[in-house]
């Protein structure tokens, strides 16, 4: 098969096998917070409505209510009502009454909860390897996508964690892809999207802008409609939570545009995790709210003031030194 030849089938099939196991493996431990989180949120979605998960009235789990863009939502709700489903058609099929199977309550949900993201792990994998074969041979297109889908960290990331970055990698990746094709018109609805999922990738929007600039050859018409779209699509997916989306976006990022937890490292691979090397404290670990109090010890937060400068502002300093060169060496190179 031209697309889906044996040695692909064999490729995914591991990685997939792979991801099932750890994510089996990782219910061994208590759940961490952001999939109890996930719990919550699902659980008040299907009760009270989505719009309810922004509001801290029906949490059982943790102090602060949703934080996560509306995709996020989207994409827990639809699990958790597949859990559902696919636990009744369980119960019936064994015959055995409400709540006398654990891993129906607990793992299974936990799974659907992972599941999306280890999807879209193996269509990232399955996208680097058709980026890579158009320029390169077959071997160095199944070793790029292995490389990725058998990395440690994206591995746990999606299917020990839980998080959902790939998804929003996704996203970006079909947004880049359609940047590489010169269809400057789908590359915002695509990134857009991404930022719909997390916010995480926000950064990148001017890269892109400038990008989509000389890819179209300097048409701003082009550049302009992929942006009108690409707002257009959100405010739509908005709709459910709110009938004035763009009021409520607004409101949504001045809350929560900066996250939680403003240490200058919260639980990330990155390089200052390496060099602090905090502890981790939680609270009562016997109530799911005690559970959800967490505390980096030895993690400086973003406010200190070195030089009469906080943190945060060095920060953005230093960003915008590396992301100057960036544009400058897009700008020199058109």
């Amino acid at each position: 098969m031209k697309y889906f030849s044996k040695t692909i089938i064999i490729l995914f099939s591991v990685a997939f096998l792979i991801r099932l196991l750890v994510a089996l493996w990782s219910f061994n431990f208590r759940e961490n917070t952001d999939v109890l989180r996930y719990r919550d949120w699902g659980r008040i979605a299907y009760l009270y409505g989505l719009p309810d998960t922004y509001r801290g009235d029906h949490l059982s789990f943790g102090t602060l209510p949703n934080n996560q863009p509306p995709g996020s939502l989207y994409i827990i709700s639809s699990m958790y009502n597949l859990s559902i489903q696919t636990s009744k058609v369980i119960l019936k099929i064994t015959k055995s009454p409400p709540g006398s199977l654990q891993w129906v309550n607990g793992p299974l949900l936990d799974f659907f909860l992972r599941l999306p993201a280890l999807v879209a792990d193996l269509v990232i994998g399955y996208i680097i390897y058709q980026l890579v074969r158009t320029k390169s041979s077959e071997k160095l297109a199944l070793l790029s996508s292995g490389l990725f889908l058998f990395n440690p960290l994206i591995i746990y990331n999606s299917s020990f964690w839980g998080q959902m970055d790939s998804i929003n990698n996704l996203f970006l990746l079909l947004s880049i892809y359609f940047l590489y094709k010169q269809k400057v018109e789908y590359v915002m609805p695509f990134f857009f999207l991404s930022l719909f999922i997390k916010l995480s990738l926000l950064p990148i929007f001017p890269i892109l802008i400038l990008l989509m600039y000389f890819s179209s050859k300097n048409n701003i018409r082009r550049v302009s409609l992929s942006l009108i779209y690409g707002v257009a699509i959100i405010l739509l997916l908005t709709l459910p939570i709110s009938t004035t989306p763009w009021a409520w976006l607004t409101n949504y990022l001045s809350s929560n545009g900066l996250g939680e937890l403003q240490n200058i490292t919260a639980f990330a691979f990155n390089f200052w995790w390496i060099i602090f090397k905090p502890a981790i404290l939680i609270g009562n670990p016997e109530t799911l709210f005690g559970f959800s109090e967490v505390r980096l010890i030895g993690s400086p937060q973003d406010s200190i003031l070195y030089l009469g400068i906080s943190l945060f502002h060095w920060a953005i300093v230093l960003f915008m030194i590396t992301f100057l060169q960036v544009l400058k060496f897009i700008i020199q190179r058109r």
